[in-house]
């Protein structure tokens, strides 16, 4: 009989095998112990499954290496972002100058809504209607009014 150490990842054992053995006795007898396959080294080296223990003196030291997943190519991180805005899609307003001009039957043209004071002609003021008043709102320089409706 031979005494071998095996030093395993997890611990360190002391196993007793027949002076003729083979290596896989070895390994098979390491995977029973310790739940744990992988390859046999010894002074360094693998050795060959089919290879008797006779290459090894008494009381030698077995390691028992476990192969790692490894070398696998590293995965990219999924951005995580906000979520895309909907954009609002305009409604086309052929007629949409009738809004700030009224013709009269006596070719005089009128004007609908004001210019803004700030902007100068050519801005006009937006109408907004909340209940008993009307707001007049410039897009352009952001000037309000208020207006008592009638």
């Amino acid at each position: 009989m031979v005494q071998l150490f095996v030093r395993a990842p997890c611990s360190t054992f002391a196993l007793e095998v027949a002076s003729g053995a083979c290596v896989a006795d070895v390994t098979d007898a390491v995977e029973s112990m310790t739940g744990m396959s992988g390859f046999v080294l010894a002074t360094g080296s693998s050795i060959l499954t089919e290879a008797t223990l006779e290459c090894l003196e008494e009381e030698s030291t077995i390691n028992v290496v476990v192969p790692l997943d490894g070398g696998a190519k590293k995965r990219k991180k999924k951005a995580v972002g906000k979520t895309s805005k909907v954009k609002q899609v305009r409604k086309p307003n052929p007629l949409a100058v009738l809004k700030y001009f009224e013709v009269s039957g006596e070719g005089e043209i009128r004007r609908l809504r004001s210019d803004c004071q700030h902007c100068g002609a050519g801005v006009r003021y937006s109408r907004h209607s909340q209940g008993s008043t009307t707001r007049l709102y410039c897009g352009r320089c952001h000037h309000t009014l208020k207006q008592e409706q009638e």
